[in-house]
């Protein structure tokens, strides 16, 4: 949603993030394992700009390894594909 399609990633502000009323949130920052990317999701919930997200309310946050499944080609990124839509598609 915050993204530029066939552009770079671009750094957005906690507005810009509260303001997209986003009913999914997945955290996948590239360069990070899942363990750390949940780090990241936790930090990302403590901050009081986001808290009225519609995805927090309805505990609809996830993080995800980005570094194996999203940001290298290969065969492991329909591996990615498919788990970015079981996250944004599930209730």
């Amino acid at each position: 949603m915050l993204g530029h399609p066939g552009g770079r990633s671009a750094e957005v502000s906690w507005t810009e993030v509260a303001e997209s009323q986003a009913e999914v949130l997945i955290v996948a920052p590239c360069g990070f394992d899942e363990a750390a990317a949940r780090a990241q999701l936790d930090d990302l919930l403590t901050r009081p700009e986001v808290a009225g997200l519609p995805a927090i309310a309805a505990g609809r946050v996830h993080a995800i390894d980005a570094d194996a499944y999203v940001v290298r080609p290969g065969p492991r990124l329909v591996d990615g594909v498919e788990q970015l839509t079981r996250l944004i598609h599930s209730s």
